[in-house]
Parts: C-alpha cells; structure tokens; sequence
C-alpha cells in the first residue's frame, strides 16, 4: 500500500506533467515568432509524448517509461523557461521511480 507522502508526491508530479503539457500544446498552437521557447516545434512534439507517457505510468503506477528529452534539453536550450520546467518534472518522475 502507498504511503500517503507517495500519494501526494504522485499527485504533485502528475499535475506538473498535465500542467506543463499544456503549456506545450498552447505554445505549438502559437505561430513561431510568437513563442516565449526557442525549442523547435520537433523538440516539443517529442517532449508533448513524453509528457503523455508520463502522465500515463504515473496513472498505471507503472513506472517502465524514461522521458528522453533530459540530455538533449540540457545540451541545447539550458536556461529556457519551459526547458527549466521540463528538466524540473524530469527529476522529480524520476525520483517516483526510485521510490516505486
């Protein structure tokens, strides 16, 4: 049984990864010139699955998926706002799927 601590930390990341996922969808409903990212519409059609997919193992409690956009973010586009948020919610899946 899960403790009420990884219940709540559960319920945090997944509202992150909801929260940031529309982010995502608003900024590529945006025209280009407009954005408040500079990561390319590629960039952000990766990162809206892996927030998909995160939201989806934090829901089945299943904790199989590794984002993939880390690295590359960081490589690229450290110090943008949305990238800031993305590496942020990254670490912290990442430590559910420790605590799992």
């Amino acid at each position: 049984m899960l403790s009420f601590n990884m219940v709540s930390r559960k319920e945090t990341v997944k509202s992150c990864c909801v929260n940031i996922l529309d982010d995502v969808k608003r900024i590529l409903a945006q025209p280009f010139e407009c954005r408040k990212t500079s990561l390319p519409d590629g960039a952000l059609h990766n990162v809206q699955k892996d927030l998909e997919n995160m939201i989806n193992a934090i829901d089945k409690d299943i904790y199989s998926f590794t984002p993939s956009y880390g690295k590359y973010l960081i490589d690229c586009w450290l110090g943008d706002e949305l990238v800031n948020k993305l590496l942020d919610v990254s670490y912290q899946y990442e430590k559910l799927t420790k605590l799992k």
